[in-house]
């Protein structure tokens, strides 16, 4: 069987796939994985050939552009970036991979338009994976959006739903169909909707128990777990790794800080609010995504450019983030109490989850409703998850998680399509 794989966004949006890229592989089939080559090495380390598509300024000017983390200009932002600037690319890329290669399947990112119509142009079965819950659309199970601090309840969430599909159908409807226009496709309706929700297979790549089945649900829906891939090789051998460790066998388990691949270049005052904050807990820290050179020398305190989260993770006393859905299912898989500090798009959402599950905190790190986030109320946060009935819960939610494995549920899911099952 062959498999193409495609996904854009930031290394959140690859890992997953590559995990069950890998999957996939260990199961005998063939697999191409299509992205941006600024993840190249990270591709061909997972042992998966890539497509390469864009470039790695164009990535790199994305990720670092400011409306990537504004409450309410983020989402379009991320939209005309990822979804609408490179579909034609993509679907041009798309059907000629298929054309050359004939894969059985593509197992595409929801936002990733242009794969999905070059299946369909050429009649491949597509399966779309959505990474964290609030992309499925479902008021049954509400979600938190952007500037809106809660989750609202289930007949005002089919109100904002339906809002947001009029919104969608001129915002992204229009342009693409353009697009399906000049390539000779027939116009969609409720773009978003239908990438989202209405595939030959639809995955939810996180556990039921961060968000379990819900009615209203895609058909041919399935929740299969966290994806994870924290890199094949190993770094122990890396002086870096290994001041880390010792700097953690040398006193009480560590706050750990980070802010993911793509909020790190919006860090602000983030890391420096951190340092303070554990200076008047008297707490260690090890701030992860910075090197040792980026901060003021402490002996409570230890920076690392890298580290895998699943070397890190299970040492730390509490874990605070971005609410990345790939960082925040590595928290959870750790069993460790997390602070959620939401920058933009999907993150609130993760980060009320965190906390209905009694597992942490969530925070926002701006918002036009609230003050932004402050040393006083990183300092409240903290003090409320590192009290020991949240660490027994994490502890028993990491518990619940342990026997999941997303990536190979997944494979055996995409497998069973392209087997016409």
């Amino acid at each position: 069987m062959r498999v193409l794989i495609v996904t854009v966004g930031s290394g959140g949006d690859v890992h997953p796939f590559l995990a069950v890229g890998r999957a996939l592989t260990a199961r005998g089939a063939e697999v191409r994985v299509m992205t941006n080559p600024h993840f190249a090495a990270t591709v061909e380390g997972a042992g998966l050939p890539l497509v390469p598509i864009g470039t790695d300024e164009e990535y790199l000017a994305a990720v670092k552009h400011p409306d990537l983390i504004h409450p309410i200009r983020g989402p379009m932002y991320v939209l005309n970036e990822l979804v609408l600037t490179r579909a034609e690319e993509m679907y041009v890329l798309t059907r000629k991979v298929i054309r050359d290669w004939r894969p059985d399947v593509v197992l595409r990112h929801h936002i990733a338009f242009g794969a999905a119509w070059a299946a369909e142009r050429e009649h491949v079965k597509q399966a779309a994976a959505v990474l964290a819950p609030v992309f499925w659309l479902n008021w049954r199970n509400p979600s938190v959006f952007g500037s809106v601090p809660v989750a609202l309840p289930p007949m005002l969430s089919r109100a904002r739903l339906s809002v947001s599909s009029a919104m969608g159908r001129w915002l992204i409807d229009r342009p693409c169909n353009a697009i399906r226009a000049k390539i000779g496709m027939k116009p969609l309706r409720n773009m978003f909707w239908a990438m989202s929700r209405e595939s030959d297979l639809n995955l939810g790549l996180w556990s039921p128990t961060f968000r379990g089945p819900t009615e209203g649900d895609p058909q041919r829906g399935h929740i299969v777990g966290f994806a994870s891939y924290d890199g094949a090789t190993s770094i122990a051998s890396d002086p870096a790794t290994q001041r880390l460790r010792a700097f953690i066998a040398g006193g009480p388990a560590p706050v750990v800080f980070t802010l993911g691949t793509s909020v790190a270049h919006h860090a602000g005052n983030f890391y420096k609010m951190a340092a303070e904050v554990c200076s008047l807990l008297g707490l260690r820290a090890v701030f992860a995504g910075l090197d040792a050179s980026e901060v003021e020398p402490r002996a409570s305190l230890c920076a690392i450019k890298y580290v895998p989260f699943k070397e890190l993770f299970p040492h730390a006393a509490a874990i605070v983030h971005h609410g990345g859905v790939g960082t925040t299912g590595a928290c959870l898989r750790a069993g460790k109490p997390q602070v959620v500090v939401a920058y933009a798009n999907d993150e609130f959402d993760n980060a009320a989850r965190v906390a209905r599950l009694g597992c942490g905190a969530a925070c926002r790190a701006v918002s036009v409703l609230r003050q932004p986030m402050s040393a006083a109320k990183l300092r409240i946060a903290l003090e409320t998850v590192l009290r020991p009935e949240v660490s027994r819960r994490a502890a028993e939610v990491g518990g619940m998680m342990a026997s999941e494995d997303g990536a190979v549920r997944a494979a055996e899911l995409v497998e069973g399509v392209g087997n016409g099952k």
